[in-house]
């Protein structure tokens, strides 16, 4: 099965996707870094590197792509199949993969919803907006 990738619509995708996520840890940033600094006791940069910005920039870029393309695959096309798609997305990855960390880890249960609550906002936005903009 062929199907072309929108690679306009996967770096814009990619751009929502950084803004969106920094809208949520401008709102729980306190929060996530006073729960690192319990959990690790130790001290936690307030802002990250911009090297570090740069990764999370290019995994988001990576993750839409990938998503772009299993919605190719699936021949998802508009909002509602793709927010089912991100939501199934968020939980069978997402949220498992934070069950894994708050279990094996002891990552405070506080701090993971942070986390996922992130990546549940942007699988869902992702999905969205890649299976709309086609």
């Amino acid at each position: 099965m062929m199907f072309d990738v929108n690679y306009l619509a996967v770096l814009i995708t990619a751009v929502v996707a950084f803004i969106a996520s920094g809208a949520w840890y401008a709102v729980f940033g306190n929060a996530m870094v006073r729960l690192q600094k319990e959990w690790r006791a130790a001290e936690i940069p307030e802002k990250p590197d911009p090297w570090k910005m740069l990764g999370f920039f290019v995994s988001g870029l990576v993750t839409a792509f990938a998503l772009a393309i299993l919605i190719g695959l699936i021949n998802i096309s508009g909002w509602l199949g793709a927010a089912g798609l991100g939501v199934l997305l968020w939980i069978g990855f997402a949220a498992t993969q934070w069950l894994g960390s708050i279990l094996g880890e002891d990552v405070p249960l506080r701090l993971a919803a942070i986390h996922a609550g992130d990546w549940l906002i942007k699988l869902v936005l992702m999905a969205v907006l890649l299976g709309v903009w086609r």
